[in-house]
Order: structure tokens, then C-alpha cells, then sequence
């Protein structure tokens, strides 16, 4: 199956795929999806909002720890499963 879905992600790239308009339009939902967490999030305090290029020359901002936090907005398993893991 993610074979499959990987091929066909893959032919839609070209514009003359019939499922190319799909991925786009699915691609920026997902875009906006994280976008509104991320913000959300910087909005109540649960992620910082200073991180430009920072983080790679600031040793007190926890990159992995907010990289972490996104990535639980992501998972639909929940914690403790082997997926929520990855």
C-alpha cells in the first residue's frame, strides 16, 4: 500500500497527472494544518516564536524539544505505541 501511494504521489508531480491538482491541494491543507499549530501553539506560550536561525547558536533553546512538540501534533497513535515513537 505505501508503495503504491509513493509511485502515485510521484507520477502527480507532473501537471498532466490526473491527481496532480490532489496532492497539490492536499499539500498546502497540510501546510496550513501545520502552520496554525505552530502559531496556535507560539500563541498561548507552548512553543517559542524566536527561533529563526537562533537556535544554532543559542545552547538554551531546545531545538529537538520543540521539533518533539510539533511532531505530537502530528500523531494520531497514541503515546507509547511504536509508531508515536518515530
Amino acid at each position: 500500500m505505501c508503495t503504491s501511494y509513493a509511485r502515485l504521489l510521484a507520477d502527480a508531480h507532473d501537471p498532466s497527472h490526473p491527481a496532480h491538482a490532489y496532492f497539490r491541494e492536499r499539500t498546502a491543507e497540510f501546510e496550513a494544518y501545520g502552520t496554525a499549530a505552530i502559531v496556535g501553539a507560539q500563541a498561548v506560550g507552548e512553543m517559542r516564536a524566536d527561533l529563526g536561525p537562533a537556535w544554532m547558536v543559542d545552547p538554551s533553546i531546545d531545538m529537538a524539544a520543540d521539533i518533539e512538540s510539533f511532531l505530537r501534533l502530528l500523531r494520531t497513535e497514541p503515546e507509547g505505541s511504536k509508531a508515536a515513537s518515530l
